[in-house]
């Protein structure tokens, strides 16, 4: 179908790294939509990210707020308590600081935000001029692992 020119790009979703290595034997990927956010983010830790980075294949990361406002457990306190004092820092609602956080990535992650409620596709949208120090960025991560973070 690609040769036909029906398809331009392959796109795949929560593949792991062996996964796109194998397909990449068959076509090219240009995207992986995988589970990634501030309390799911194994993705950057076991080098599947690595690997999309360094061969160019997109990210999506679907539900990209996380179980932040689903539970409540001794990781979102921590992370809420960051948040509070980052919202107010960047005069920035918590959900938009963190699609923010995931936009400052080095992986160049796209979240797909998933709501068709104006209001929050417009705080999401702000989240794209967030400035966030790379302070901020580990003092996130940090607390979402429960402890320090080199």
């Amino acid at each position: 179908m690609q040769q036909a020119g029906k398809i331009i790009d392959f796109g795949v979703s929560n593949f792991t790294r062996s996964q796109m290595e194998l397909i990449s034997t068959k076509t090219d990927i240009s995207a992986n939509q995988i589970e990634f956010s501030i309390t799911e983010n194994k993705a950057m830790l076991d080098g599947t990210l690595d690997y999309m980075q360094v061969n160019n294949i997109g990210c999506l990361s679907w539900s990209p707020l996380g179980i932040i406002f689903k539970r409540s457990n001794e990781q979102t306190s921590r992370i809420r308590k960051v948040l509070s004092d980052l919202s107010q820092k960047y005069d920035a609602y918590e959900d938009t600081l963190l699609l923010s956080w995931i936009m400052h990535h080095p992986s160049n992650i796209s979240p797909v935000i998933g709501t068709t409620k104006k209001e929050r596709i417009k705080n999401a949208n702000r989240a794209i001029d967030i400035k966030l120090e790379l302070e901020d960025w580990f003092a996130l991560l940090a607390a979402s692992e429960g402890n320090e973070v080199a």
